[in-house]
């Protein structure tokens, strides 16, 4: 018998292993025992120790992912679950940095993996049970879990997971999910954020956990919260992607059309804006001239939050979800196979920011009447006589995009979660978005992104001391 602990063992073998080369389940799997098991000095000393040897900071990120999909109950869609949320984006903004960089970010995403689990045991302590491949029967389909989802039955869908994954490709149960997660507004649209998320935190670590991963995705999925179960507007999205049939999708940039249906964007209702993209779909016009304009609007959103020198606050941080989940959408947009399915996700998201806008009034309120191109001209005039930090936002707006300074800054500032899953969508959102619009959707950041000139917190402070 190994005199060892069985974490200890686990932890030593594995970190021996992915020196060797090989072994990488079983070196997550260490990783996974460590993080839930011990303190956050403990996993902060193993992360130092994975810097100065040359380990994979993946695997970090990915054993912290695995930790919260296994621990944190996804009800609410939302608060401790953004520790499971947050680990693709911070992977994302995670390879716009120096390595050591690397390092301390994944180092901050597992002390707020450690908040939420400490949330998640004054709430039941919650685990996900045991996956049982034998006991489930025969091979089921994706109909079954299907009418299961659609009937809310828990338990039920649980056991139509694993017999789904007998027969289906998990990422392709995974891209399956994501309309059913569209059509929800339950959590403001972070359904539509965890469905999205996972499957590019799978795609991109590899699908040898996607059982549980899956399992926990569709438990989150059937939050009912108090709000409506299902999106009103998404039986009408259907529809009208129905009658879009024999009109072809164009890909092209207008900055003309887009900035005219911005102007239509600002008022109205869901359903309004719905029939609007619809009309402009069916006359011919480009769909990514329409999704700039959503772009655009939910930058809008963001730029109307009150309490901005708060990020931590309700009143900064929901609106930010008007560009998160908007990317979402756009991100399901261009990844379905099917033009149906491309045709719902954008008659969706017009459907669901409209809905979005009215709620953050009612539940936040907003600065009323924020035009983003007001806000861009107002930012650049604000730059004027500022000091050297501020300047490098000038050369933001202005040319290049240039903002590894920011990504830095905001990675090194270690200050709320949300912060780092905005700008990582944006950075997403840039990659098609129009050139020439580029500055509107940016000119957010300002106020809510911290500058390369702002201090560190001390939690940063303290991970930086330990990994050098």
């Amino acid at each position: 018998m190994c005199p060892l602990p069985r974490r200890t063992f686990l932890q030593t073998v594995g970190w021996l292993a992915t020196a060797r080369g090989f072994g990488d389940r079983i070196s997550v799997e260490s990783l996974v025992e460590s993080f839930v098991h011990e303190s956050f000095e403990s996993g902060l000393n193993l992360i130092a120790n994975g810097f100065r040897n040359q380990r994979n900071v993946d695997n970090i990120f990915k054993a912290i992912f695995i930790a919260g999909i296994r621990e944190i109950r996804p009800r609410h869609v939302g608060g401790k679950l953004h520790a499971v949320m947050m680990a693709q984006p911070l992977r994302e903004l995670a390879r716009r940095l120096h390595r050591r960089d690397r390092f301390c970010l994944a180092a901050w995403h597992l002390h707020d993996l450690k908040e939420s689990l400490a949330r998640d045991q004054q709430d039941g302590d919650w685990s996900l049970s045991t996956f049982d491949k034998e006991g489930t029967g025969e091979p089921g389909n994706w109909d079954e879990l299907r009418e299961a989802m659609e009937r809310w039955d828990d338990s039920v869908s649980d056991r139509a997971v694993q017999r789904a994954l007998r027969v289906i490709d998990a990422e392709d149960l995974a891209m399956r999910l994501v309309p059913y997660a569209a059509g929800s507004f339950v959590n403001i649209g972070h359904k539509m954020i965890l469905a999205t998320q996972v499957l590019r935190m799978q795609r991109g670590v590899g699908w040898d956990y996607g059982e549980s991963v899956l399992r926990a995705t569709v438990h989150g999925l059937l939050f009912r919260g108090d709000g409506d179960a299902q999106n009103e507007g998404t039986e009408l999205s259907w529809k009208l992607a129905d009658k879009l049939s024999n009109v072809p999708l164009r890909y092209h940039s207008d900055s003309g059309r887009t900035l005219g249906l911005l102007l239509h964007l600002r008022n109205g209702t869901a359903q309004q804006a719905q029939e609007l993209v619809f009309e402009r779909l069916r006359s011919g016009e480009s769909v990514r001239a329409v999704w700039d304009a959503l772009i655009l609007r939910a930058a809008e959103i963001v730029a109307s939050r009150k309490d901005v020198d708060r990020p931590a606050r309700r009143e900064a941080l929901l609106p930010v979800h008007a560009i998160t989940v908007t990317e979402s959408l756009e991100f399901a947009f261009y990844d379905a196979n099917e033009l149906r399915t491309r045709r719902f996700y954008v008659l969706q998201a017009a459907n669901w920011l409209l809905r979005m806008d009215q709620a953050l009034r009612r539940i936040v309120g907003l600065r009323q009447d924020v035009a983003i191109l007001d806000e861009w001209w107002s930012a650049r005039a604000n730059l004027v006589g500022t000091t050297p930090p501020q300047i490098g936002m000038s050369h933001l707006l202005e040319s290049g995009f240039e903002i590894s300074a920011w990504v830095q800054a905001l990675v090194r500032s270690g200050q709320e979660h949300h912060q780092h899953k905005y700008l990582a969508a944006c950075l997403n959102l840039l990659d098609r978005f129009d050139p020439e619009l580029r500055p509107l959707l940016l000119c957010p950041i300002f106020g809510y992104i911290p500058t390369p000139g702002d201090p560190p917190s001390s939690l940063m402070q303290r991970i930086r001391e330990e990994i050098r």
